[in-house]
């Protein structure tokens, strides 16, 4: 009779030692979980540092360029022909990049339907 006290206090000790384990573990994960995501918004904050500088860096060499073929558009017509010939083809250009870009904007579905019927699935 001993024994079987002993025993069933100890499966007690056991069960309740485990949901403490698994208590911890979910904890620590969680901790993980937070720290990667951390550390993956402090890479993100510096890629995007490094692309806006980039964004700009570009955005005046793209000016220089312009100006440039301007210029020597100059010594064939009127300056302010050579201006407005260049600045209607820029304009061009920025219209099938924003037209490309709108299209493709109208495919993109912005709800998250996979999980969505993950968690249904888990549910269930």
């Amino acid at each position: 009779m001993d024994a079987m006290i002993e025993s069933e206090r100890s499966i007690t000790s056991v069960v309740h030692d485990v949901v403490g384990n698994i208590g911890r573990i979910v904890r620590a994960e969680v901790r993980l979980a937070q720290i990667e995501l951390v550390e993956a918004a402090r890479a993100a904050a510096i890629a995007a540092k490094l692309l806006g500088v980039g964004l700009i860096v570009g955005q005046l060499a793209l000016g220089i360029l312009l100006l440039a073929v301007i210029r020597g558009l100059e010594t064939v017509v009127a300056p302010w022909l050579a201006a407005l010939l260049v600045a209607l083809g820029a304009a061009a250009v920025a219209a099938v990049f924003l037209i490309g870009g709108m299209k493709k904007m109208q495919s993109v579905r912005m709800h998250p339907s996979k999980s969505l019927e993950s968690l249904t699935e888990i549910t269930r």
